[in-house]
Parts: structure tokens; sequence; C-alpha cells
């Protein structure tokens, strides 16, 4: 047989249909007469020692229990035993109690939602054969019986929506369309909800504001197994604020999962239901239900029902008139919201960014701009950032000059968006160098800022309030180099001497010097350290120098333009390091394209690789295939990584205040398109290093610290002349 799917909806069906479904009832127990005298007779017309049998489908329902002792309670003024059977949700049960009143000869029968309407309809035909009057309480149709009472289910989920509507519209008045998601809790397992369900999701196109975010089948709603559906729904959709329930367990449920999740803005949540149970229904008008604030009760107030159930059973087995149809008036009972109307929600979340597109460094700034713009783009096709303080998704805006460059210019560029733009966030632009200037004006203007392509610890060391870096610095750097070495090439394979050619700038005083410093500890020797200035464009006394030193690795940090220099020179005097790192320079996307197979096997710590297998990262892939020709470049993916945490950041500050996003961004630890991002007191990340390697004019991800990667490293070097 089959077991109904839900017996709160069923239960609240019933209460509303038939009112007079109690708990069981204890037989009443009479005086015996005198012996002497003789039983009275009751009057014509009188019922008076007869007995009523009420079938429910389950007996533990708080509003059933109301609604049946209080049927129970009327018939015994007038001498009438009830007794109340509950099937606890199997058929086979049902039937047999169907026939055991058969058999006790009751004068009537009250039947509430059979559970298996078929079966049940065989046994009804017998009870009225055999002279007793019975009443169902049937989802939609006559049936069998001889007399019903019935509710419009639909109807009952349509206005659960509009109250839900109403509490949308009031609570967050400037609400984009399809902007205030919705859940339901429900089954279609059972043609009573089915429909109520049915009802329900008119939400999602009769109310602008709403959006239907998700459905979980619940057969049985119970008020802990509404708490975990709703625990589900919050983790795949937290923006989540109404939710519309099948039952009063189930809202109960509901609500006691939103006091967890938000017990401080209950006001920005409600919960809607079906049914509602005596309780339930005293607090509601006075909203002392937390956030369920709406149900809907079938047949009015519980007294309504029993008086409405017990009118017409007694009307059925006294012989007079009764109905043989009771359509069910549909009653609402609401807590009107209370949260004070939000502030009206700016256009956008003003964000600002000075990026290097020309000049030396615009190789890298242009990929650092594609990954903010695909980033923005994601973010806002699902309606941008949800902000608590507005009660709304508020899509990014990025505002982002040219800084050619120029750390002169990229200042006054981020003056001009923090005065013009109000912007609550800065995202940095490319080359430790133009963070240097950067920084500085974030700080000083209390802005977070957020920058990649940027490996310079020190900044992070001058007590920066402001700053945050998911990206490796120098000190990763110099330390992964070697550890990458010892762990991918044997023992007696690998090269022990290095060459260093340092760039005359802060940052290359600082990576150099943790080369030089790290190289012993790890096995290696430094056989030769040279200086340049950028923008050097003969190297062979350097290149000469060190081979003549006999180095076999050669460490150095170039731009794109240096490195490319470096390398031609290299491949033109006849030495190939067996081992080049040169970070920085390979960076951009034409390094294969300017060199050839000279660029082959120089690898760097770019930050980022699009072989790695983080959430979002094929996405990223997909687009820029489209756009450019080729997977994301190595950049794309920390500059996306940034925006990624500035969103989360803002989510759960739940303001555009710029220090609680400081704040906010400060206790980050989120998974992003370039892996697990936490953040140290100095704002530098909590990330992997991956090293990337040019082989056959493609940069391939050897080596990283969890075992990924897209090609074997490419070791030795072959000569120049023999690729």
């Amino acid at each position: 047989m089959k077991k109904i799917m839900s017996m709160v909806a069923v239960i609240v069906l019933l209460s509303l249909l038939l009112s007079s479904c109690a708990q069981t009832a204890t037989p009443v127990v009479t005086t015996a007469p005198e012996p002497t005298t003789a039983p009275a007779q009751p009057a014509t017309g009188s019922i008076e020692g007869k007995k009523v049998c009420y079938l429910i489908p389950e007996s533990g329902n708080a509003f059933l229990s109301g609604l049946t002792q209080g049927v129970k309670d009327k018939f015994a003024a007038d001498g009438v035993e009830v007794q109340i059977f509950g099937a606890e949700g199997n058929a086979t049960t049902q039937y047999n109690q169907i026939e055991t009143c058969i058999s006790q000869k009751v004068a009537g029968m009250i039947i509430m939602a059979a559970l298996e309407p078929d079966a049940v309809a065989a046994a009804v035909e017998e009870a009225k054969a055999a002279g007793i009057k019975v009443m169902g309480v049937p989802v939609d149709k006559q049936g069998p019986y001889d007399a019903i009472m019935h509710t419009d289910q639909k109807e009952i989920g349509i206005k659960m929506a509009t109250m839900a509507c109403d509490w949308i519209n009031t609570t967050y008045p400037d609400a984009a369309d399809k902007s205030v998601e919705v859940a339901i809790i429900s089954t279609k397992g059972t043609e009573n909800l089915r429909l109520r369900t049915e009802g329900m999701e008119t939400i999602d196109t009769a109310c602008a504001k709403a959006k239907l975010v998700q459905f979980v089948d619940v057969p049985e709603t119970t008020i802990a197994e509404a708490v975990t559906a709703t625990e589900n729904i919050f983790t795949a959709n937290p923006n989540t604020k109404v939710i519309l329930v099948a039952g009063d367990s189930g809202a109960q449920g509901a609500a006691q999962a939103i006091e967890a999740y938000a017990p401080n803005n209950l006001d920005q949540y409600a919960v809607y239901s079906g049914d509602v149970s005596p309780d339930t229904q005293e607090k509601l008008p006075t909203c002392e239900a937390g956030a369920y604030r709406g149900a809907v009760a079938i047949g009015g107030s519980l007294d309504d029902l029993i008086s409405s159930t017990y009118s017409i059973m007694k009307g059925m087995i006294s012989g007079t008139d009764y109905p043989k149809e009771t359509l069910d008036p549909l009653t609402t009972f609401v807590c009107a919201p209370t949260a004070a109307a939000k502030p009206t929600a700016p256009e956008f979340i003003e964000i600002g960014a000075s990026i290097p597109l020309t000049g030396k460094f615009g190789s890298l700034g242009s990929q650092v701009k594609v990954g903010y713009d695909y980033a923005i783009d994601a973010i806002n096709a699902n309606g941008g950032v949800y902000v608590e303080e507005y009660g709304v998704k508020i899509p990014l805006r990025l505002t982002a000059y040219d800084d050619e460059s120029d750390p002169t210019k990229a200042v006054s560029n981020l003056e001009k968006v923090f005065s013009e733009q109000n912007v609550v966030a800065y995202l940095g632009g490319a080359a430790s160098g133009m963070h240097a200037a950067t920084t500085a004006i974030a700080e000083k203007n209390q802005v977070p800022y957020c920058g990649v392509s940027f490996a310079w610890w020190n900044i992070h060391q001058r007590g920066y309030k402001y700053l945050f870096s998911p990206f490796p610095k120098s000190p990763d750097q110099a330390r992964d180099v070697y550890a990458a070495l010892n762990q991918m090439i044997p023992a007696d394979q690998r090269p022990t001497k290095v060459a260093i050619f340092q760039e005359k700038t802060d940052w290359g005083n600082e990576l150099g010097g943790l080369f030089k410093a790290d190289a012993k500890p790890a096995g290696y020797d430094v056989v030769y350290y040279a200086e340049y200035a950028p923008g050097t464009t003969d190297f062979s006394t350097m290149i000469l120098d060190a081979q003549t030193a006999g180095a076999e690795i050669l460490l150095g940090m170039p731009s794109t333009p240096d490195g490319i220099a470096i390398m031609k020179q290299l491949s033109e005097l006849g030495w190939t390091p067996k081992f080049t790192m040169l970070v920085r320079a390979p960076d951009a996307a034409t390094w294969g394209e300017s060199l050839g197979t000279v660029g082959d096997y120089v690898t760097m710590f770019p930050g980022w690789h699009n072989a790695e297998n983080f959430p979002g990262v094929a996405e990223i892939n997909t687009r820029h295939q489209t756009d450019f020709g080729r997977p994301a470049d190595v950049l794309v993916g920390p500059a996306y990584s940034c925006v990624q945490l500035f969103a989360d950041a803002i989510e759960r500050a739940g303001a555009l205040d710029r220090d609680a996003i400081r704040n906010a961004m400060a206790d980050s630890d989120m998974m992003t398109v370039i892996g697990p991002v936490t953040f140290n007191a100095d704002g530098t990340g909590n990330v992997l290093n991956p090293m990337t390697q040019w082989l056959n004019g493609k940069m391939e991800l050897v080596w990283t610290s969890d075992g990924q990667k897209s090609a074997d490293f490419g070791f030795p070097a072959p000569e120049f002349d023999q690729r």
C-alpha cells in the first residue's frame, strides 16, 4: 500500500475538512440504570447512544489533536461515542479500521484523506450498504461518500505566495525584479500537496521581485526535517529570504533554522505555511513566531472547524438535512513586516583601479584587466553582490584608467576615482614597483586594496592595514625555486652552481638577496651575483662572467623587455644554463612569439596557471579561448580572485562601509579560482605558488606543492642551437 507522502500536509487538509478528526477518543463510561427501572428510549431523531468512527491518517499531529478532541467533546454532550483511529500513514491499517467500524455497526464514519482511495472506496460502499453514513475529506471529488468536506489546495498555495509577495514588497521596496530569493519545502507525492505546491510556485511569475531558486522535496515535513532542509537551502542559496512550507510543523522547523542562521536579522526573513496549529494561530497576529510570518487556515478558526464537522455528521446520523458538499473557506493569519524600510540601494558598488595597459608593464596589466572584467561580469550575471544594509544584490562597477606604467600617473588615477566615484575598494595594477606607489594612496584614503602581479614582500612590512595580496611573495619564490629543483631533479643530476642577475630596484634587491640567502641551506652555491639597471640593453658582460664562473643555474627578475634581451644574448653568446628562472618576464603571452625556441625552458612563478583544477577555471578558459584564441593567461586567475575576495568580503560585511569591508577581507577564508585563500596580519596571502615553464612555445604547469601539472618538467635545457 502506498504511504501518504506528507502527513503534515494531509493533517492540515484534514483539519480543515474534518475538523472533527481528533485524537483517539476514550469510550464514554456511563452509569448503569437501577435494575428496577426500564431504560429510557431516545426521542425520535435523537442520536443518544450512537457511535461514530473518526479515521485520520496520523494521530500525532497537534492540530488534529485539538480538532478531534473538540468534535469528540461536542458529541459526548449528545451521548454519542466517538472512536478515533489513526492509521499512522499505513493504507492497510486504515482499510482494516474501516472494517472494524462496520463490524461495530456504527451510525456514522468520517474518513480523512484516504491513503489508497480506490481500496477505501470499496470499504465505503460496504459501510453504506450496512446503513452507515460516511463523510469523506478527499482532495477534490465526491467519490463514494454521502457527504464531503474539501479544500481548494491550489488556492492555499496561491494565498501563501500572495502573503509572501506582500511581505517582499514591504520589506524590500527598492529590490530589483527577480532579486529576492524564495525556496519551497514541500512534496508532490500526494495529490493535495501537488496542488498546494503548484499554488506556491506561482510566486515566481506573480511576484515581480521574487525569484524561486530551490524546491526541496520532503515527503514528511517534521520540524527536524524542515530544519535540515532549510540548512541545505542556505548552503546552496545563501541569499534566500523567503521559504514557503507545506505545513505548520515544517514552518516551525524552517523558522528555527533561520533563527540559528541569522539571529540578528530575523526581520529580513519570512516563512509561510499551508496550515496552522492552534498555538501558532495565537502567535502569528502578534508576531511572536520569529521568522514564521503567516499561514493559511482551512475553514477559519479551529472552533469553526469543530462546529462545522460536528454539525454535518450530526445531521447525517440524525436523519435530518445536511450538505452533500462543503468547500472550506480559507483564512489567513499574518504577522505584518516589522523591519524598518531599508535605504535605497546605490545603482552600483563602485570599485576603482589604475592599471598599466601600455608601457613596459602593459603585457602584465592587460592580463590583470581581463581577470577583473571576467570576474565582475560573472558576479553581475547573478545579480551582483548581496548587501544586507540594503537587502538587495547590487552590481559591481569598475572604473579603471591606464597609467602607462608610470607610478606618478597611477597615484593620480587612484585619487581621481576616489574623489569622483566614491569607491569602496581599489584593485591594483601590475608589477611591484607600481604597487609600491598605489598602496600608499590606498592607506591614505583608507580604502581596501587587492593587488596581484606583486611579489614585493617589503611593502607588507610597512604597517599598512588596507593592503591585501593573494599572490606569492619574494620569500615564497626564493624558497620554492630550490624546493622544486630538489624535488624534481635527482641529486646526482642536480646542478648546484647559481648565477643571479639582480635588477637594481627595491624589489630586485629583496628577491636577489633571498635567492642568495636561501641557496646554501638548500644545497646550492651562488658563484656569480651582479646588478643591472632596468632598461639595460647589453647583458653580455654579465653573461660571459657567469659562464666563466661555472654557473649552471640562472635566476633573475627582469621586466619582459629586459628578459627578452637577456635570452637573446644568451643564445647569441652560446651559454645555455641547465635551468633558468626569470620571475616576471615570461608572464607575457607574447614571450613565445617574441623569442621562438630561445624562450623555451625558462621558468617562473606567475601565481597561477590555467591548468589548475579549481572551481571556475574551466569557465574562464572557455571565455578566454573565445576572446583571444587561447586559454587564460597566467595573471587572469589571480586578478579574478581579487574580485571574488572583495565580493565575498562585501557580502559578509553586509554594508558598503570601507572599514567593514577591510575587516571582512582580513577574515577571508574562501576557495577561489587560484585555490584556497586566507590572509596573514600583514596582508600577504596564504596561496599556492605554481611553477610554470615555456615548452614548445607554450607555457606549461610543471610544479605545484599539491602535485598539479600540465606537462613534465623540461630539464636540462638543451643548447640553443639544438632546439
